[in-house]
């Protein structure tokens, strides 16, 4: 019975393993890209939630209950309500928020809507080189006053 000699291979034993750090480096670039885009994401929630907050707390407590008493018209003042937006944020004790506008409007059908604009300029936590090292991130929110 003859006796069988071992194959030889091509060559190409292993080829592959030379892959595997290429691989593993471009695993790593995905996951920075995505924890870093979470993080900006996660600070963007907080800072909706913040003008949110804000925008709830202004509609009350810039209720011009003079007026009210006096006329029986609802109106907000313009100045309480920017106070009020600036007492929420500082509040929520986060850094870099920024007013941009506090307005109130008045829709057809009487209902009054305070609208507050805020923004902030977040830091990448991994950033590929080259690019800007903050990110600058944007919320609106608005409460309404009901006229009944």
């Amino acid at each position: 019975m003859p006796v069988a000699e071992p194959r030889r291979g091509s060559g190409d034993g292993g080829s592959s393993l030379m892959l595997m750090p290429a691989a593993v480096l471009v695993m790593m670039l995905l996951g920075a890209i995505a924890l870093d885009a979470a993080a900006i994401r996660m600070q963007s929630r907080e800072l909706r939630n913040t003008a949110r907050s804000a925008a709830n707390d202004a509609v009350g407590a810039a209720l011009d209950v003079d007026h009210l008493r006096e006329t029986g018209e609802i109106r907000l003042d313009q100045a309480l309500a920017r106070r009020s937006v600036d007492e929420a944020i500082e509040q929520r004790r986060i850094e870099g928020v920024v007013v941009d506008s506090v307005a109130v409007t008045t829709e057809l059908d009487g209902t009054l809507v305070l609208t507050v604009t805020l923004h902030r300029s977040v830091a990448h936590l991994l950033r590929p080189p080259g690019t800007d090292p903050t990110v600058t991130i944007r919320a609106l929110a608005s409460a309404r006053q009901y006229v009944e």
